[in-house]
Formats: C-alpha cells, structure tokens, sequence
C-alpha cells in the first residue's frame, strides 16, 4: 500500500496570525500519526511540502520530526518540490534538499534543470518505479511537456508518476495551468498529482489520477470541495495489479472550521444571534469571511459591533467580498 498527501505548506502563516501556523502543524502531525496508523509500504508527497523557499526553522523540525517517525516504522518516502519550495536561483537549495541529504526523505527531480528521476523499489514481493518531475514554471511549460513525453515506463513494473503541475481540466484558468490531462504518459498504474488544493479522485481513459488536494484550508475558493471531499490524504492499496479509483480510500483530518457568510448590514443583529448559534457549536474558534451588503456607511460600526459581539468565540474575522454602497449610487 502506499499514502499519498501533498501540499502540506508548512509555516505558512495565514493571515498573520500564528494560531494558523500551529493549525497546519497540528495537521501535519494528525497526517502523520494516521500513516503509521495504516502502515504503508510507501509515503509519496507531491510538492509545496513548505510554504517558502526558506521557511521558519520551526517548520523544517516540525518536517524532519515527521517524517523520521515514518522511516523508523520502516515506511520509505518519496518527495518532489512544488512551486512554492523550488529553489528561485543556480546555487539555492530547496528546504526538502537537505530533508534528502540527511537521508530523512528521498526527493526525485533534484538531477539537472526542469527534469525527472525514477527509483526502482520492491515490497510486497513486487518491483515498483516511481517516477518524480519536479515543478515547471509556467515558463517552462513546452520543457514540461517534452519531458512528458520522454518519459517510458518499464513494461515489465509497476510505475507511479509523481508531479506537482496546474492542469487545465481542473485549473481553467490563463496562467494558471502548464499541462493537460492529454500530456501524462501512458500505462502508469496511479498519477500522484500536487499543486491542486482541491482534492479528487477520478478515472480518466484507464488513468487513476490522486489529486491529494492541500491537507489545510489556503483558501476560501476550497471551501466547496472541503465540505464535499473533506482534506487529508489518500490510501492507494496496490495489492490487484491494476487499480481503479474504488482501491483509493481517502484518509481524512480534522481541521479548523471556516466559514463563509452574508451580511446585510441593514439587518446586523438577526445576523448576530444566528452566527453566535454556529460558532458556538465549533470544536475550534472559527475563522468567518464576510460578504458585505447594505448602505456602506454601516460598515464601520457593524464590524465593530461583531468584533465586540462575536471576538471571544472566533479565531478571525475578514471581509471576503465588500458588496456595500452609497444610497445615492446603488445601481438598480
């Protein structure tokens, strides 16, 4: 059996507050103690396992102590970088770099500019190659698709491709994407994709494709696929041969809630005692996103009145959308 999780993004610090630091942490080591729980052959992680380049010190223990659990059960784990941990300049080192030169972690892709490396493993009294690309820029989209397309499998083994690209079938977006799911090499028995936060399984022309999603919420626009696919992690069970998307079972985590509410300004308090009643059932203080609406002359003194009515039972409050207007300019 292998895991699979990916964009872990540790010591990101969203919206400056250390709380969420410790959160991705805490999820982190939740992940962590669930795989040994499991006790897979293999632990893949397919990229932005830190959040910069040079994270806090913190956040690379916090890794090495991880992972050194998982090598002491004796589960091997493969990395590649994701765009958020590549290095940005010749000479620099990724973070996950000295993870591998520790020999904590083995990260495929190190070798040469925009490449791939392949290790050959056996368990399970069967030979198995993965395959690691590291992060393409947008840049070097026309590499990444030649190097695509240069990879061969062994016929003869079981292959595994690891890669950390924005897709157009899931990222439809101008800039967003380098690849589609028309470039992925044939015959592999599962593509282990990161970059995506979202997190899917699908089956696409005899293709089991993971996407792992990020184990924590970066953002709101994953709230929707956070309520209907959860976050965490996938357990691939290779014990068939070939696999479809029903040997894939998810390994979820718990995380803190975040929600997403309408505001009309003009009806504050119905708004209050109806938020109190959600926030109050939370394990955790929630983070609340607002979208605003009503007369903008409001807004000051309404986020005010939620502070003071709402601070004590939520972690952070933030305006996501500021749909507010000036009576002599609302537009019909």
């Amino acid at each position: 059996m292998i895991v699979h999780f990916s964009d872990t993004h540790l010591g990101k610090i969203q919206y400056n507050l250390i709380e969420r630091e410790e959160d991705i942490y805490n999820t982190f080591d939740e992940i962590i103690n669930k795989i040994i729980e499991v006790r897979p052959n293999v632990v893949l992680h397919t990229g932005d396992m830190f959040d910069l380049v040079k994270p806090p010190s913190k956040a690379i223990r916090k890794a090495a102590e991880g992972f050194i659990k998982l090598k002491e059960k004796g589960i091997k784990i493969y990395s590649i970088t994701g765009d958020h941990d590549t290095q940005r300049r010749r000479g620099e080192e990724s973070p996950q770099h000295l993870l591998n030169s520790l020999g904590i972690i083995r990260v495929l892709g190190f070798n040469g500019e925009y490449t791939f490396e392949k290790e050959v493993i056996n368990f399970d009294g069967k030979e198995y190659e993965i395959y690691g690309v590291r992060h393409h820029p947008l840049i070097a989209s026309k590499k990444l698709k030649e190097t695509l397309s240069i990879i061969r499998r062994n016929k003869g083994k079981r292959s595994i491709l690891m890669l950390h690209q924005g897709i157009r079938e899931f990222l439809p977006y101008q800039g967003s994407y380098q690849m589609e799911l028309l470039d992925l090499p044939n015959d592999f028995l599962y593509y282990a994709l990161g970059h995506i936060h979202s997190r899917y399984i699908e089956e696409v022309e005899g293709k089991v494709i993971g996407i792992a999603g990020s184990i924590e919420l970066i953002s709101t626009r994953e709230l929707e696929s956070y309520y209907k696919n959860g976050k965490g992690a996938f357990l691939i069970d290779l014990s068939k041969g070939d696999i479809s998307k029903e040997d894939v079972q998810k390994i979820d985590v718990s995380i803190r809630p975040q929600l997403v509410e309408e505001v009309n300004l003009n009806k504050l308090e119905e708004f209050i005692i109806n938020i109190k009643e959600k926030l109050i059932k939370s394990n955790k203080k929630p983070i609340l996103h607002l979208k605003l609406y009503g007369e903008k002359g409001r807004k000051a003194d309404a986020l005010r009145k939620m502070e003071k009515e709402l601070g004590d039972i939520m972690l952070y409050m933030r305006i996501d959308e500021d749909n507010t207007y000036y009576p002599n300019f609302k537009t019909a």
